[in-house]
């Protein structure tokens, strides 16, 4: 009975153990075959694939990881220290040391010798139970990725090269340009004192008005080549476009009235998001194409306010356009009703910047008109964020019936007038002819520039206006005659060879002369105008200026010069509007003043784009600024002292 029972019983284990065996096999099959599976995907792949045990050991490679290393089969379980490391990654072992201990990725690019580049990347290896067992070591050629990129590289820098390369070209022609046109400007005044009969009076008349063509074509075309050369560069900001309807209407109210035509313009409470120079350069191109093209009826500027946009208009009676010449009045050198080509009516380009600097901006352009009865220009600009009250405007005039003639603010004087004349705290005398006020003795006008023409132009302007002049044709003739006393003044060429504007005041006022001082320049800009009248310039002005500009600027340096008075009162005025700001906007008041651009300013102070832009907004509303040129001049008054104040 029990042999039987012992029997049996081995017969069922045996059974057992062959079920267990069959079922060993078929895992062992699996498991075999998941591997080939494996190896074949591995050995398929070109990218160099190395494993690793916990010791560093070799586990495993792919075929791809031979033409990196020599490795055989027979160098499984060797170390990875016995291999020959490729040149250039000495750091392999560190790094795969790091893996293991701190469990984290680590991603490096590697070029070996002949120029090819890999992008080396350490993983830790983990068991099931989340254990690290070794680390995967892969190598990418990434060659031909880093030449597209060293190729953008390159390309970026020459573009960037070619672009400062063209920025010094404009600079320099702008200066180049301005020379001549400048001794033209001034010998022209001249000719018109001494001119006797009508008919010599009616030649310099025309003379004057090309001369001003000439200079309109100038700007212009040296804008056009800012643009195309992407040397202007956007800077968007939040601000009041209101600020911005008045600085138009300052400008042009007085043309409007001169040609006996009406001029309005409403008001609107909304913020905008633009570059405020750019869009008042395109402001200043539409409203000087609607007075040209308008003989009867008048012009209104105003905006309305379209879901996200404020669409910015500027209506006219003129007249008009038709539909066929709608889209090519924006072309180069396109003009309407021109056809001999006058120059007093321009040369066609002022819609020409419009389009180039919307499209830059990002701004769309709309144009409406009837033929013989008028047109309207407008643009629609981002409202800024948090600006979601409605606009108050006063209701709007078509083209057909203009709104009747206002009392209008006084508007600065039409006169070659630039951004420095709001750096100064007067503008010009007044109008030529205005007598202006009698000196009690005549001073000396020194007079500083390397170009003779203009040199002997200044001289003979000055003198015919009974002032000593004494003029330089270099910094260091000028130093060396310098005698300086009540009523001088000197006139100052910004760029010269050798001892240029910037040096010649450096070098007066470490002497500790402070001699009012105005510099000419043919080519400036804010952080220009604010460095100057830090080194003590009372005044900057741009080529070319008209002689009795040039002779009221004068007067106004030695005005303010003797007025200490005054200077004192302006400089507390100034200190504590400056002094109501925060820590952090003088920050940003001296960085906006040096020129950078929001983005710049937001990564060197750390803060956001949003923050610095609601910082400037701030600043220009505390001090009450309407422009950068007013904020350079209130932020130099406040931190000179009173007699250098003076220039």
């Amino acid at each position: 009975m029990n042999s039987l029972t012992s029997k049996e019983d081995l017969q069922s284990l045996n059974e057992e153990l062959t079920a267990l065996n069959g079922q060993l096999k078929e895992a062992l099959w699996r498991q075999l075959s998941t591997s080939n599976d494996l190896k074949n995907v591995l050995y398929s792949t070109d990218v160099a694939t190395l494993f690793l045990d916990a010791d560093l050991n070799i586990r495993f490679f792919t075929p791809a990881i031979q033409a990196l290393f020599r490795i055989i089969p027979g160098d499984i379980g060797r170390p990875l220290s016995d291999l020959n490391a490729l040149a250039g990654d000495s750091g392999l072992p560190e790094d795969a040391r790091t893996v293991l201990g701190q469990s984290a990725a680590i991603e490096r690019d590697i070029q070996i010798p002949g120029g090819v580049w890999f992008r080396r990347r350490i993983l830790p290896y983990f068991s099931d139970d989340h254990l690290v067992e070794g680390i995967v070591i892969t190598f990418t050629d990434i060659t031909e990725t880093k030449k597209v990129t060293g190729a953008q590289e390159a390309a970026k820098r020459q573009a960037e090269l070619a672009t400062i390369a063209k920025s010094r070209f404009l600079a320099a022609a702008s200066h180049d340009l301005r020379q001549p046109l400048q001794t033209l400007v001034l010998l022209q005044g001249l000719l018109v004192r001494s001119a006797k009969s009508d008919e010599a009076r009616h030649l310099l008349g025309r003379m004057d008005r090309n001369l001003v063509s000439m200079a309109g074509m100038l700007d212009t075309l040296l804008e056009i080549k800012q643009i195309e050369y992407g040397v202007v560069k956007p800077d968007l900001t939040d601000f009041g476009i209101d600020g911005l309807l008045a600085q138009m209407e300052e400008e042009f109210a007085d043309q409007a009235l001169s040609q006996k035509l009406s001029w309005r313009r409403a008001f609107c409470s909304l913020q905008v998001r633009s570059d405020r120079k750019m869009l008042g350069q395109i402001l200043r191109n539409l409203i000087a194409n609607a007075l040209k093209y308008t003989e009867h009826g008048g012009v209104l500027i105003g905006c309305r306010r379209r879901g996200d946009v404020l669409r910015i208009g500027v209506w006219d009676t003129g007249l008009g356009i038709a539909d066929g010449e709608i889209e090519a009045i924006f072309e180069d050198y396109h003009q309407v009703g021109n056809v001999a080509h006058e120059s007093r009516l321009g040369v066609g380009l002022g819609l020409s910047i419009v389009r180039r600097l919307a499209e830059l901006l990002g701004h769309t352009v709309h144009v409406s008109s009837v033929f013989g009865r008028g047109s309207v220009f407008a643009i629609d600009v981002a409202i800024a964020n948090g600006c979601d009250h409605p606009e108050r405007a006063s209701p709007f005039s078509t083209p057909h019936s203009p709104a009747p003639t206002g009392v209008l603010p006084k508007a600065q004087r039409a006169e070659p007038v630039d951004f420095a004349e709001a750096l100064t705290e007067s503008g010009p005398a007044g109008p030529a002819g205005t007598p202006r006020d009698d000196r009690s003795r005549p001073g000396i006008v020194y007079v500083v520039d390397d170009d003779p023409d203009v040199l002997e132009a200044i001289r003979n302007v000055v003198e015919a206006d009974g002032r000593n002049v004494r003029t330089y044709g270099d910094g260091a003739a000028f130093l060396a005659d310098l005698d300086p006393g009540h009523g001088d003044c000197l006139l100052l060429d910004a760029r010269m060879p050798g001892l240029g504007g910037m040096a010649i005041l450096s070098i007066l006022h470490m002497r500790g002369l402070h001699l009012p001082t105005i510099m000419i320049t043919g080519h400036g800009d804010v952080p220009m105008a604010v460095a100057a009248m830090q080194a003590g310039a009372f005044d900057l002005i741009e080529k070319p200026i008209g002689g009795e500009l040039l002779l009221a600027r004068i007067d106004s340096a030695l005005a303010h010069a003797v007025d200490a008075e005054k200077i004192t009162a302006r400089r507390e005025a100034a200190k504590s509007q400056i002094n109501g700001l925060t820590m952090r906007q003088h920050q940003i008041m001296d960085l906006v003043l040096a020129g950078h651009p929001s983005k710049n300013i937001a990564v060197d102070l750390g803060i956001s784009q949003r923050t610095v832009e609601n910082h400037r907004a701030a600043i220009m509303a505390r001090t009450g600024s309407k422009s950068l040129p007013d904020l350079a001049r209130l932020a130099v008054t406040a931190t000179i002292d009173g007699v250098q104040a003076t220039g």
